[in-house]
Parts: structure tokens; C-alpha cells; sequence
């Protein structure tokens, strides 16, 4: 399957969503970036090694960002290509009707990992542990995302034709 058939899947699964969503424990979530978007989409070809939720790919980016900047290119990039407005967000900010607010974090030293939270629709923040992890409410600041240096937080609403 290329990038395109999979960004349709995504876009379709997505769009039948309601958001913000409800916490859900057993939501069959690739990883953080995959249950921040609340989508269990998995390519049956590649046996569950595939890469679509990694920051940049769905966007058509090759490589991991370098700096924070880049990671927030990246993740702007990502939705435009899954048809997602995202915009910049603070976290009291009250959201328009189906956005939802994600916190999207970045590894500056490493480069090479990520760690994205998502508020729910009880405006509590829930995240997926990495990839074989868990799926959590997060209290107070979370632990996972301490190592990482914030990109921003961010509103989002899917595009709806």
C-alpha cells in the first residue's frame, strides 16, 4: 500500500470520528501519535512494522526533524495531509465546536523520537505509552513527555467534505 491508499484510510477513519473523543483504554492504537488522532489504522502488508505514525511521514517528510521547528513543520504537514486545521493553542484557550487539543513534544537532543498527549472530550489529558505501552490519563504533567522539550499545543478539527 503507498503513502497515498494509506492517507486515504487514515482521512476516512478519522472523518467518521466524533471529536474530541472519550478516553478509551482499548482503542487498538498504533502509538501516541496514532491515539492523539484517536486512529487504529494498521497496513495489513507490512505486519504491524509501519512506519505512517511517525512524525513527518504522513506529511511526505523523510528523516526526523533537527530542531523544534522543524517538528512543529512536520506535524502542520501531517494534518494538511490527513485533513486536519490545526492550529496554534494554548491550554485554556476555550475550543471551537469538534476541536480537540493535542500537546506535541520533541526529543532535541537525540532527534529521533517524539511523545504527543491528547485532551479528551472531559478535558483531561489521555496518551498512548509509546508503542507497546498502554493507554493513560495523564495527571498533572506527564512523566513520559519530561524528557522531551515542548513543540506546542495545539487545536485541532478535521475537515469534513
Amino acid at each position: 500500500m503507498d503513502l497515498h491508499e494509506k492517507l486515504f484510510y487514515i482521512r476516512k477513519e478519522i472523518s467518521q470520528k466524533k471529536h474530541p473523543m472519550e478516553f478509551d483504554p482499548l482503542l487498538k492504537a498504533r502509538n501516541c501519535y496514532a491515539y492523539a488522532l484517536g486512529s487504529e489504522f494498521r497496513d495489513s502488508l507490512t505486519n504491524g512494522d509501519d512506519w505512517i505514525f511517525n512524525l513527518g511521514t504522513m506529511g511526505g517528510i523523510i528523516g526526523f526533524p533537527r530542531t523544534l521547528e522543524e517538528a512543529k513543520v512536520a506535524f502542520l504537514k501531517d494534518m494538511a495531509a490527513i485533513g486536519i486545521n490545526c492550529r496554534q493553542s494554548y491550554c485554556d484557550e476555550k475550543l471551537k465546536k469538534e476541536e480537540w487539543r493535542v500537546m506535541l513534544f520533541y526529543d532535541t537532543y537525540f532527534r529521533d523520537d517524539f511523545h504527543i498527549i491528547r485532551q479528551d472530550i472531559d478535558e483531561c489529558w489521555s496518551h498512548k505509552k509509546g508503542i507497546v505501552g498502554e493507554i493513560a490519563r495523564i495527571d498533572g504533567y506527564p512523566e513520559e513527555a519530561s524528557k522531551y522539550d515542548l513543540v506546542g499545543c495545539f487545536a485541532l478539527k478535521v475537515i469534513r467534505e
